[in-house]
């Protein structure tokens, strides 16, 4: 009886025993377990990839959307007419650039609807001031000092604000009546392209490349024949920080007038801005109701190394080739660039004003003659 049941539990043992898991069995489970781990892991890799680059292009947006909204308020105020006769306030737009080449821009603001009809029609006028401070490794911060008032019965009060950090670039162009096209070269002899200075009141020093301008001493006290442009277009790039993860330097020599450049890589680089080109010509400026719209620029294909800013044609896992006329853009310089110098990429933001009651130069004022 016994023998009989120790019979039946080894013959049971047995049978459990042998319906277990082979080691070809346990082998596959494992890799199959690798595999959809590795799959995991990849996805989840590249998820936070995504995540980290939507964030630094939404930081990137941000600082942008900071310049454009300051510059918004204080050109939506803009003054472009004297104030009335009972003040010697003159008001100007300037742009100009600084000692580093870098652009300027200066003009006189009225004071909101509310504040005019509480001080009056003359009261609350300030002069306000974009300029550019270096702050290391070709990036640049953007200031606006404001002068409270003009009214020299009032005394004024400076401020200095930073208005944002890091920026790559920040340019001003201007559309004249001439004008047909932002992406024609401002040098174009044809004086179709926009401008990148601004004077008017027509007369001052150091603005006899300006197409406006009057060789007359008297000229910049003489207002009514001041010009504004209609539309002020303002470009600023930012180099998101997935961008200055992506480490990109020359890999040969380039001098001035080099037309092919040798890069380690162009991983971040943008390889077609036909869709801005189409942009830039079809639409160049906002309707008449509209006072502000964001666009894309007219060439997204440009390139920093050191301080020169260069616009490409073509590219190359490890090649930019340059277009015609493209080096030293942006208002930069052509110069020798040696063998690992750093090569940055940016995300361009472009945005595009109307001027308020714009003085259009025409025949009298182009004409008139000043005593």
């Amino acid at each position: 009886m016994n023998s009989n049941r120790r019979k039946i539990s080894f013959q049971a043992r047995s049978g459990m025993i042998g319906k277990g898991f082979t080691l070809v069995e346990l082998l596959a489970a494992c890799a199959t377990l690798a595999i959809l781990g590795i799959m995991l892991a990849s996805m989840m890799y590249n998820g936070l990839n995504m995540w980290r680059q939507a964030r630094s292009r939404r930081e990137a947006y941000d600082i942008a959307q900071t310049v454009f909204t300051t510059l918004r308020d204080d050109l939506a105020s803009l003054k472009t007419v004297e104030v009335g006769n009972d003040t010697d306030v003159h008001v100007w737009m300037i742009c100009n650039r600084d000692e580093n080449n870098r652009q300027r821009l200066s003009f006189v603001r009225g004071p909101s609807k509310l504040e005019a009809s509480v001080a009056g029609r003359n009261k609350g006028l300030m002069s306000v001031m974009y300029y550019q401070v270096p702050n290391g490794d070709g990036l640049v911060s953007l200031h606006r000092i404001t002068t409270s008032s003009l009214d020299d019965t009032e005394e004024t009060d400076d401020q200095d604000i930073v208005v944002a950090h890091d920026l790559m670039y920040l340019g001003f162009l201007f559309w004249t009546p001439e004008t047909k096209r932002w992406d024609i070269p401002v040098s174009d002899p044809s004086n179709t392209g926009p401008e990148d200075q601004w004077d008017s009141t027509r007369g001052m020093n150091g603005f006899e490349s300006f197409r406006y301008h009057v060789y007359s001493a008297d000229s910049a006290n003489y207002r009514f024949d001041d010009v504004f442009p209609e539309l002020i277009r303002v470009t600023v790039v930012v180099e998101p920080r997935d961008y200055r993860a992506t480490f990109c330097q020359l890999t040969t020599d380039i001098g001035p007038t080099s037309t092919d450049i040798g890069v380690s890589n162009t991983t971040k680089f943008p390889a077609d801005d036909s869709l801005a080109r189409k942009l830039a010509t079809i639409s160049p400026v906002p309707t008449e109701h509209e006072h502000h719209y964001l666009e894309q620029l007219e060439s997204l294909q440009h390139v920093r190394i050191e301080d020169e800013w260069i616009r490409y044609s073509n590219l190359g896992p490890n090649s930019l080739t340059i277009e015609p006329g493209g080096r030293g853009a942006r208002g930069t310089i052509p110069a020798d660039h040696g063998l690992g110098a750093e090569v940055h990429v940016g995300q361009p933001f472009t945005f595009t004003f109307r001027i308020p009651w714009h003085h259009r130069p025409n025949q009298h004022t182009l004409g008139c003659s000043i005593e």
